[in-house]
């Protein structure tokens, strides 16, 4: 029994729960142009290239971001497909994730 209870409160230490970074980004809409209906999303995760990341109707988005140094940029699009440029990046975000698990517990009898 002793054993079983050991082996449930480290499986409870190293599977714990997981904590996302939550982070709502918002920006300016395009003042001149065609309406936007849309806007596309990407994100760059440390040195990797832009990848898409979404799209959003209202100039917002509110997302769990990935570990590591993340920025994104987003455009606007019409309801003709055509898309503007890509926005200056944002400022970089940087998660260095959840603190480490803790160690074995050891039990000290004191007499």
């Amino acid at each position: 029994m002793k054993n079983l209870i050991t082996a449930i409160i480290l499986m409870m230490m190293t599977v714990g729960p997981s904590y996302a970074l939550e982070v709502t980004y918002t920006w300016t809409a395009p003042t001149t142009g065609t309406p936007v209906a849309y806007y596309d999303v990407q994100l760059r995760v440390n040195s990797g290239d832009w990848e898409p990341f979404g799209t959003v109707i209202n100039p917002t988005l509110t997302q769990d971001m990935p570990v590591g140094l993340s920025l994104i940029r987003v455009r606007g699009v019409d309801e003709f497909g055509r898309a503007g440029v890509w926005s200056t990046e944002s400022e970089p975000l940087i998660d260095l994730g959840e603190p480490g698990g803790c160690g074995i517990i050891h039990r000290v009898v004191n007499q």
